[in-house]
């Protein structure tokens, strides 16, 4: 059975993004505690479904002519998936991109938790613009979709 992943409320403003407006949080507890947060942070990503790809690169398409380029085109190689890492401890990891119509983080997060190990996913955005509002109303189901279903295949994708 698949660990029950649970809405959390993420707290504004937040660290990993100070000027954010918007935000969500889910958690999940795991039977085998990860080592870091990185590689809970890996785990997440090998766990987002497969149509996932495919839906990026329709993403990278369509909003080309919008000037958004997205993660896959921002330089430097330490990342979590193709997320540029932004600041990283043990315990947390913080990742994301800069855009014109909104900045967003990922936040992956590491806890002690009665039998096992809780990890949390938040996502801070800052929006910009009346893009950046559309843009985060029009992908809401499959941020939503992703998110929960990679944390409830965690133990089952564990990477340590």
């Amino acid at each position: 059975m698949s660990p029950r992943v649970h809405e959390v409320n993420v707290n504004l403003p937040h660290p990993a993004l100070p000027d954010g407006d918007w935000a969500d949080g889910f958690s999940v507890v795991v039977d085998q505690p990860f080592d870091n947060a990185r590689s809970a942070g890996d785990a997440i990503i090998a766990a987002f479904p497969k149509w996932m790809s495919p839906a990026l690169f329709l993403r990278k398409i369509l909003v080309a002519p919008f000037g958004l380029k997205g993660a896959i085109h921002h330089n430097g190689s330490d990342r979590v998936g193709i997320f540029p890492i932004t600041y990283e401890a043990s315990d947390a990891l913080y990742a994301g991109i800069d855009e014109t119509h909104l900045n967003f983080r990922i936040v992956v997060e590491i806890e002690d938790h009665a039998g096992g190990q809780q990890v949390l996913l938040k996502t801070i955005i800052k929006r910009h613009n009346a893009l950046g509002r559309y843009y985060l109303r029009l992908i809401m189901p499959f941020h939503r979709r992703i998110i929960t279903s990679a944390l409830a295949k965690l133990n089952e994708t564990k990477l340590n």
